[in-house]
């Protein structure tokens, strides 16, 4: 079974259910609730950080059953697993429709950050690695990037739901939408290639290497967790996603712009101004995250200049511009994609290919952690901050981009001297 692996109609649908995760329950969680920001404070009367906490209970959630979840990924059929997280993210969304207080979204932010950590930080990334043994950062990089597609549709068609009916509309009928990846989890995958009597597709790096002993390559947990390459990827995919949080303010920011005077747009405009922010920042996320899982198969150090490089522009245009011209704040936030792209396929791209395919679920799940951790913290500075006003909230990100880069260089420069053995 050397060389090249047979592609069939099953890797592919391994690949389709990734982006059916990515492009309606992960996008939905993760990138829509910015633009409810202003309708949801302003009807229940409470700051912007009381209802941006229950996205901070996400988060703490995950980070607290990302270790679980690494082992039950691992033991039970990920169909299980997927189906149930998939039901959970879409019940704490549908829910949202009928509060009426501001603590009840911090019960939906704990259900849906329990559902969100087997779907987007780990189910994709295991699937890719346990059907595929080459470009996993190109595969992993095109189910990611639906998460940006659908940020980018589902901001849109959310702002026209809040401006002609309602934020708890836009609630409920999203919440059916994410339900619908369901389907997928049930229907298209199965754990490992050998449950439906097929090898992991790719080309083989050893001549006599079958596809599962492919599988078994890699670096042990244990010397994976003592090594200095994991602190610094950890440490950087922290900052990668607690930068991301600010990328969720810009509608907010667009809402200031216009009490400032720079857009005189009317309520539907302005609403529709802060999803179009919104559309941009995940439009390009969605193309930035194919684009990257590319360029990191070929260097994962010059993938890691382009994002950090890249957001680090972009939030500069939306910070010192975009109060002279609200079209800088579109630009800036299609550049800011590019941190989008970092933690969501750079960072897992990188611990694959530093640590290896053998223990590679436990080993992220350990690195998720502290990812969930971050953007817990994240959401609850970056909330406060904006209260002070927006030089201090975005010039600290631009802080943490420029040591982020620092650390995941080093992780790549330190992840050299690993070496792989067979399990």
């Amino acid at each position: 079974m050397a060389g090249e692996r047979k592609l069939t109609v099953r890797h592919a649908l391994v690949v389709f259910t990734g982006m059916f995760i990515s492009f309606a329950p992960a996008a939905i969680v993760f990138n829509v609730w910015g633009i409810f920001i202003v309708p949801v404070t302003g009807e229940l009367q409470v700051a912007t950080n009381q209802f941006t906490f229950y996205v901070a209970i996400l988060f703490l959630a995950a980070a607290v059953m990302s270790p679980f979840m690494g082992r039950l990924l691992e033991r039970l059929d990920l169909r299980l697993v997927g189906t149930v997280s998939v039901g959970v993210c879409a019940l704490g969304v549908f829910l949202g429709s009928f509060y009426t207080e501001v603590w009840q979204f911090y019960f939906s932010g704990l259900i849906e950050g329990i559902g969100i950590i087997a779907l987007n930080f780990l189910l994709i990334p295991t699937l890719i690695n346990r059907w595929f043994t080459a470009n996993n950062g190109l595969l992993l990089g095109i189910c990611m990037s639906m998460t940006g597609v659908g940020g980018a549709v589902w901001n849109y068609v959310g702002g026209l739901i809040i401006g002609g009916m309602g934020w708890r509309a836009a609630y409920l009928i999203l919440g059916v939408i994410a339900a619908t990846a369901i389907l997928a989890t049930l229907f298209c995958i199965r754990s490992y290639p050998a449950d439906a009597g097929l090898q992991p597709y790719g080309r083989a790096k050893q001549a006599d290497a079958n596809g599962a002993e492919m599988l078994r390559r890699g670096v042990p947990q244990k010397v994976a967790f003592g090594s200095a390459t994991f602190v610094f990827l950890l440490l950087a995919a922290a900052l990668f996603n607690l930068s991301c949080q600010a990328g969720q303010y810009f509608p907010a920011y667009v809402y200031d712009l216009d009490a400032q005077g720079v857009l005189n747009a009317g309520t539907m405009g302005v609403v529709m101004a802060a999803s179009t922010a919104s559309v941009c920042l995940q439009a390009s996320a969605a193309v930035c995250k194919v684009v990257m899982g590319f360029v990191a198969d070929k260097s994962l150090a010059l993938s890691a200049i382009i994002c950090c490089g890249g957001g680090f522009v972009g939030l500069a245009l939306v910070w010192l511009v975009g109060p002279s011209s609200v079209m800088a704040v579109y630009v800036g936030a299609s550049l800011y994609g590019l941190v989008f792209a970092a933690i969501d396929v750079l960072s897992p791209t990188i611990g694959r290919y530093l640590f290896g395919p053998r223990e590679y679920t436990r080993i992220y799940s350990r690195v998720t952690i502290a990812v969930n951790l971050a953007g817990a913290v994240g959401v609850t500075l970056l909330a406060t901050l904006s209260d002070f006003g927006w030089s201090i909230t975005f010039g600290s990100t631009l802080a943490l981009i420029a040591i982020a880069l620092a650390l995941v260089l080093a992780a790549i420069h330190t992840g050299k001297r690993l070496v792989f053995t067979v399990e």
